[in-house]
């Protein structure tokens, strides 16, 4: 590994000190389903848990639920499956990890001592081809979709999929459409080359490549080629640098290979569309010098190596993606924009039912409002809102809850008014 001087070891300390070291995706969440560990416990078991993310300075990490191909059949159980163990582990870790439903969570977290844990869906299969199911989502916390895995889904053809020449279907336009008016982010790693061109001209915002690589590093369908690279870049998004080398080909990566993908990322794309986006968890064996996030000082121990200067180091550790998820991002999971005085005019897409229009009440209604000092139509439309949602539970015929049958749908029933409860708990004081 690359050597450094005291002034430039004392130099890296700091800046992985004071930046927001974001990695844009882990798939760690599996082997917490698995039942394999815990995020709170130390583990000696793959790459990434809460104790390693705080001693290695990683203050934002997105975690995601990959939908497994063997869960496709029943893909928005085992998704809401993810997502309920996912917020367990935070709550369990409250001390030191804190759920980010809004752009705005991540500095707030780092201002508090706190990782910011931001919540992605790998995979379009989530949808099981009902757009409604973004609002749920959404709703739910989760700011990032993964739009294809290496397969084929109603939204778009994956990366291994290649026969047809298939790009984004109508649904996936309209999935696409639908994840920007909900301020969700568009990740489209591992689309087809074709999906990625169509995806291109239907967005309206900045979209990420969460965790990839360039095709001259690694010529499979599943990463980029330099004509990608570029439009990434003129659309103004960020592309994540994939620690991926340990699991293709038999190959032994090694820190240096990370840092050859950043600069060629950067040559191409330009500095600020370059960010950090690991994999952990999601490949087999170790990079030599990033065996895990532990050891993720060292990433930036390379770049002072490699000559990039204080604030291009800023961008690349995290400043980049956290810049793409403050423009899409903008509501928290509650409906409340972080600035809140800036979006006085708009009426928020996620309020009670009974708010669409009034963004007055909306603002009203933030997770630290207290019900009792609200005005009274609130009241009103939260009580017809939670009466909805409690009669809707019960409904065993309801087409909203089909994906419940199988799986002991008389325990939600007969339990429905605490899931309500809990539900809303966050937003609201009863």
């Amino acid at each position: 590994m690359f050597k450094l001087s005291e002034d430039q070891e004392e130099r890296a300390r700091r800046l992985h000190k004071e930046s927001i070291v974001f990695d844009a995706h882990c798939d760690t969440i599996l082997s917490v389903i698995d039942g394999e560990r815990s995020l709170g416990e130390k583990s000696e078991k793959g790459h990434i848990d809460i104790p390693r993310l705080k001693s290695g300075g990683v203050k934002a990490q997105v975690f995601a639920v990959f939908v497994r191909p063997e869960w496709y059949h029943d893909a928005v159980h085992s998704t809401m499956k993810g997502i309920s163990i996912f917020k367990k582990q935070i709550e369990q870790n409250s001390e030191d990890v804190c759920f980010a439903g809004a752009a705005g969570d991540i500095k707030k977290a780092a201002e508090n001592g706190k990782i910011a844990a931001l919540l992605s869906i790998e995979g379009g299969e989530a949808l099981q081809g009902d757009i409604h199911m973004l609002k749920i989502y959404r709703e739910l916390g989760v700011s990032s979709l993964v739009l294809t895995w290496n397969h084929r889904n109603a939204i778009a053809d994956g990366a291994q999929d290649l026969r047809s020449g298939g790009g984004l279907s109508d649904f996936g336009v309209e999935v696409v459409k639908e994840m920007e008016r909900l301020d969700m982010v568009v990740d489209i790693a591992h689309i087809s080359p074709k999906g990625f061109w169509d995806v291109l001209d239907v967005a309206q915002k900045p979209f990420i490549i969460s965790h990839s690589l360039p095709r001259k590093f690694m010529d499979i369908p599943r990463n980029l080629d330099d004509g990608q690279i570029k439009a990434v870049a003129e659309k103004g998004g960020v592309i994540g640098a994939t620690f991926y080398f340990s699991s293709y080909g038999g190959q032994q990566g090694s820190i240096e290979n990370i840092l050859d993908v950043i600069d060629y990322f950067v040559n191409i794309a330009g500095v600020e569309h370059v960010g950090i986006g690991s994999d952990f968890d999601g490949y087999d064996g170790n990079v030599n010098g990033l065996e895990s996030c532990e050891k993720m000082i060292n990433l930036t121990r390379g770049l002072v190596y490699r000559g990039y200067s204080d604030e291009d180091i800023a961008k690349i550790l995290g400043k980049n993606f956290i810049r793409v998820f403050e423009k899409n991002v903008l509501c928290d999971c509650d409906g409340l924009a972080p600035d809140r005085s800036a979006r006085r005019s708009k009426a928020c897409s996620f309020a009670p039912q009974g708010y669409a229009g009034n963004s007055a009440s909306c603002l009203n209604a933030g997770r630290h409002a207290s019900v009792h000092a609200a005005p009274a139509p609130l009241v009103s439309s939260l009580r017809t809102s939670l009466a909805s949602l409690y009669g809707a539970f019960g409904r065993h015929e309801s087409p909203a809850l089909k994906f419940l049958h199988p799986y002991q749908f008389s325990l939600w029933k007969t339990s429905r008014k605490e899931f309500c409860h809990a539900f809303w708990r966050p937003y609201f004081h009863f």
